[in-house]
């Protein structure tokens, strides 16, 4: 790694090959196509060239055809310009609205769970009752037995 980048920094994912390649990560396909490149997190470049590596050990040709390369000034400030970063602003803050939202939603939800909770409690209890008296009058007309006879 660059003494000018860090593993964070955008940097260009090129392919020198005459064959597209590809690497996967967090099952997510990330092409490049023959002889162009990608924008990535240098993180992520170096991954896909340790993919590229390990798919094929005996290919050594992949270390000569995938190169990481330092984006220019220009792409730099275009990855940090004042459109990206409000644009970034504004969707952290409608993140933050949907989880007041969420949160909202789920303290109704569990207010509802509580009270549904205590409603079956209630039948319960009115259900236990009612099975008590029924067998109390199934008990009182009941015929009795004459005894002595």
């Amino acid at each position: 790694m660059s003494e000018k980048t860090t593993k964070f920094d955008k940097v260009r994912l090129v392919n020198l090959s005459d064959k597209d390649f590809s690497f996967t990560h967090n099952g997510v396909d990330h092409p490049i196509k023959a002889k162009s490149s990608i924008k990535v997190e240098r993180w992520l470049a170096d991954h896909a060239v340790k993919q590229g590596v390990t798919r094929d050990p005996k290919d050594l040709s992949i270390n000569r055809f995938l190169q990481i390369k330092e984006l220019n000034k220009e792409e730099q400030e275009a990855e940090l310009s004042p459109s990206k970063i409000e644009a970034f602003q504004d969707k952290i803050s409608a993140l933050e609205k949907d989880n007041e939202t969420l949160a909202s939603n789920n303290r109704a939800l569990e207010g509802a769970a509580q009270e549904i909770g205590d409603k079956f409690k209630a039948l319960k209890a009115e259900n236990e009752k009612l099975k008590k008296e029924l067998d109390e009058l199934k008990e009182n007309s009941a015929p009795k037995s004459k005894k002595g006879k």
